[in-house]
């Protein structure tokens, strides 16, 4: 202002005009400069997220090939110890390539408009492959890219409780039977001896022990004759103990053929949500819940008892209907992804675990207790579903009465006679089991309800059935189809079991399985757990005014305005 003072004292009013419009044009320019600021700022905003952006998407280019390549899932990192940090890292420098005003190598001029300065970036928030919401959706993403159908068939246990009486009392009173509560009627207690006192026995006493003891020997021996003569040819219930002695695995299936490797479980799983693998157990000195301490042998209601609680044994309690619905629409994509990525007794992929599916289902420590988990839960369905038929043949029912009549008839008790009478049945129907889960695991389809027609056990086999009889029974099924209204198989039964598990644990043994081939095929250090999927970075950067920077505002403040900004990117399932 003393500059104009000066000019118009100077010049008169002549000046007055110039110094006018100098003073406007002042005015406009700096309308005009704020408004270019304003511009600029605000532009520069958009300018960087799009930098931001673009090198985020760059640096998940970087993501694990291997992991995609064997399994559909995208991951950043997991392997050498790359994490957040190199993420970080990494996107840090391809922000700044981005948000450079010149071109490297480049052969004219470049004008930096936004001028930005300090910057930096810091990760916080980031999202691994396991975590639920990402996993199930990478998995639905990997279906949706296979064209996947979704399962329109499930196995459900279509026997009905039709027979009018408990298994548990029936084999409980054939378990009294077998351990000879019945074979002793009445005793010589309270008769008084030579000697006017009770409890011991007199000479006529212990002749008639002696005699009663000879005609029990009789007996055995007319039972026998009449056994031989009878139907079944022998006795059921003691040819089925000493069958299974050897464990029911070896009944279906070439044990030699078995792999037994041992599946590590990841670090990351907690003890609560992980129960301790039998393979673990053997060198703690622990017993796991199905060892069991050394008793007497035992008989063919304890065998069958113990294969029916092991067959019904669930991780988690489904009490109605609808919640069996709502499992089966939960696990469906799980079981759908797992059936393609994972290898089971029947299918055979280039994976390290063998019986990967297996696996899922059961959580053992070494494949072989998987594939005997699966096995004996399958013996129990079928024993379970035959037995629907087995009860109701009219043949079936004459020929075991005669055959249990002659083994517990001396008792006199229908209870007995008929508890035995139905552990016979058992043992066919179990049987018959044998063969439906030898096909099964030869790839073949079994009639979910059996008829007269394709029930393979004839009664007159019930005590001389082998490994090899069932092996040839078994090829009377066909193969199996990939959906089938006539019969199911091994995989369908498998999803009845993988329902049956809980989504968390499933989901933890599916990560595993892939740590551990990944591992052993490619990099020792790989580590699922630490997979990143998404990533929300937040970033700083100086913009400086340059209107503040004018040369005749060299006397003002000069003044850089510091932003912040966030940027997500990784996997998102459509």
């Amino acid at each position: 202002m003393i500059f104009f003072k000066k000019v118009l004292k100077a010049q008169g009013e002549k000046a007055g005009i110039t110094v006018f419009l100098t003073i406007t044009f002042l005015l406009f320019f700096s309308m005009v400069g704020v408004m270019f600021e304003s511009a600029r700022v605000l532009s520069s905003e958009g300018y960087f997220r799009v930098a931001a952006r673009s090198a985020a998407m760059t640096a998940f280019g970087d993501f694990n090939r291997e992991l995609f390549q064997e399994y559909g899932l995208f991951a950043y990192g997991g392997y050498d110890g790359i994490g957040v940090e190199n993420l970080n890292a990494e996107f840090l420098e391809l922000l700044k390539k981005n948000l450079s005003a010149a071109p490297e190598g480049r052969e004219r001029s470049y004008s930096d408009l936004y001028r930005f300065s300090e910057v930096e970036s810091e990760i916080v928030d980031a999202k691994n492959l396991m975590e639920k919401e990402i996993f199930h959706g990478q998995i639905k993403g990997f279906l949706k890219r296979q064209a996947v159908e979704r399962v329109t068939e499930r196995v459900t246990d279509s026997l009905s409780e039709n027979t009018g009486f408990s298994v548990k009392e029936k084999l409980a009173i054939t378990r009294d039977y077998e351990n000879g509560k019945y074979d002793v009627v009445d005793t010589d207690e309270g008769k008084e001896t030579d000697d006017g006192g009770k409890g011991g026995q007199t000479t006529e006493a212990k002749t008639e022990e002696e005699d009663r003891k000879s005609k029990e020997k009789e007996e055995k021996r007319d039972t026998d004759a009449q056994l031989k003569k009878d139907a079944a040819g022998g006795n059921p219930l003691t040819v089925f103990s000493e069958f299974t002695g050897n464990g029911v695995l070896s009944l279906v299936c070439d044990e030699k053929d078995i792999s037994k490797q041992e599946i590590p479980i990841r670090e990351a799983v907690e003890q609560e949500e992980y129960p301790m693998q039998d393979s673990a157990l053997e060198g703690s000195g622990k017993k796991s819940k199905s060892e069991k301490p050394p008793e007497k042998e035992m008989g063919a209601a304890d065998v069958l008892e113990e294969l029916m609680e092991e067959g019904n044994a669930e991780e988690k309690e489904v009490t109605k209907s609808e919640n069996i619905l709502s499992a089966a629409a939960e696990q469906s994509e799980f079981f759908l992804y797992a059936s393609r990525q994972f290898a089971d007794y029947t299918k055979s992929l280039e994976k390290t675990v063998k019986y990967g599916m297996e696996y899922l289902v059961a959580g053992k420590g070494k494949e072989n207790l998987n594939l005997s988990y699966v096995v004996n839960r399958l013996l129990a369905i079928r024993l379970l579903l035959n037995m629907g038929y087995a009860v109701t043949d009219p043949v079936f029912q004459e020929k075991s009465l005669a055959t249990a009549s002659i083994l517990a008839g001396f008792t006199g008790l229908p209870p007995v006679i008929s508890a035995v009478q139905y552990t016979i049945l058992m043992i066919l129907s179990f049987e018959e089991a044998c063969i439906d889960v030898t096909a099964l695991l030869e790839g073949k389809e079994v009639p979910v309800v059996k008829n007269a027609g394709n029930f393979q056990m004839k009664y007159e086999e019930i005590c001389i059935c082998t490994k090899e009889l069932f092996e040839r029974k078994a090829q009377f099924f066909p193969k199996a189809k990939k959906w089938s209204a006539s019969g199911a198989s091994y995989q369908s039964y498998l999803y009845m079991l993988f329902l049956s598990g809980r989504e968390e644990t499933v989901r933890n043994r599916m990560g595993d399985l892939i740590q551990y081939d990944l591992r052993e095929r490619y990099n020792q250090t790989f580590t699922i757990d630490a997979c990143i999927c998404t990533s929300t970075c937040r970033t700083e950067y100086c913009i400086p005014y340059l209107f503040s920077s004018l040369p005749f505002l060299s006397g003002s403040e000069r003044r850089t305005g510091k932003r912040t900004q966030e940027v997500t990117y990784g996997y998102k399932s459509e």
